[in-house]
């Protein structure tokens, strides 16, 4: 049996189960959580602290006492950029590499002799990317899966979607470190992040149907040896980069349609790359 702290961040007094947000972890969101029948409903207010019992390994868990006074909820958006409601990051899905093995969501494709590897026992959950010195090499972790995540992100007014990475863009070498999403099997693709072939090294890049392309630079300067929380807002309409809680540069031109897969990428310009990747996700809602 193991024992966590969280906060309450949503309650169903039919149901009597909660969505709670474990402690040291600002994405693992669980929900439909039940809660004991001693804990009574006025309790289980927004921000409320919480224990939860976990009765075997995969288990559900159960909620099984308040305490304290409700805390103010931690704010994603300060950290991230983006304005985000608790509504939105309950819809989304995310990942933080913990455990020994990949979650199956999640798919690897590379070429040239990319790979992408989960080292949690020595990073303590992070997934490594890298390319050798081969012309055209990548390793692009693709983000959900029809089975199990969201695999679709819609290019239509009705919908925009965020996607958040924390990276270490460059360990080595010279190339690319993007998050973005692609039409398989087309041209089509958007994409953001970390791109030594540009001067201060953030950009946004997008391709539409026809092969036609264009970027946005960005100003803000990088140090591309530690850690960066990137925000990627995708619509039909703008791409917008938001680096570390900062407006990095929108991109309005050449943008992609139809469906998108999105992923995070390490690609090779010149010499080897490397990438590390500790948390990422995807958050699709409204406009």
């Amino acid at each position: 049996m193991e024992f966590h702290r969280g906060l309450v961040r949503a309650y169903d007094a039919t149901t009597h189960t909660a969505a709670v947000l474990l402690a040291g972890s600002m994405s693992r969101v669980l929900l439909s959580v039940p809660v004991a029948q001693q804990v009574p409903p006025d309790h289980m207010t927004q921000g409320a602290a919480c224990a939860v019992a976990f009765f075997a390994e995969g288990s559900q868990g159960l909620v099984l006492s308040t305490f304290g006074s409700p805390p103010a909820p931690p704010l994603i958006t300060d950290e991230w950029g983006p304005t985000l409601t608790l509504t939105d990051i309950m819809r989304g899905w995310s990942e933080d590499f913990q455990g020994d093995t990949l979650d199956p969501r999640l798919t690897l494709t590379t070429a040239g002799g990319g790979t992408g590897t989960l080292t949690d026992s020595s990073h303590g959950g992070v997934y490594y990317l890298t390319v050798p010195n081969t012309a055209g090499a990548y390793a692009r972790l693709f983000l959900g899966s029809g089975a199990g995540g969201f695999s679709t992100i819609r290019m239509a007014p009705q919908y925009e979607t965020i996607m958040l990475a924390r990276m270490v863009p460059d360990r080595l070498g010279t190339g690319q470190a993007m998050i973005g999403a692609i039409e398989i099997g087309t041209s089509n693709l958007c994409q953001a992040g970390y791109s030594s072939a540009v001067s201060p090294n953030w950009i946004i890049w997008s391709r539409d149907s026809a092969g036609a392309q264009s970027s946005t630079p960005s100003a803000i300067p990088v140090d591309p040896s530690t850690w960066h929380k990137l925000a990627l807002t995708i619509n039909s309409t703008a791409l917008t980069l938001h680096v570390d809680g900062a407006l990095a540069c929108t991109h309005s031109t050449n943008l992609p349609s139809n469906y998108l897969e999105p992923y995070c990428q390490c690609y090779r310009e010149s010499g080897v790359l490397n990438v590390l990747l500790d948390f990422a996700a995807v958050i699709p809602r409204p406009t």
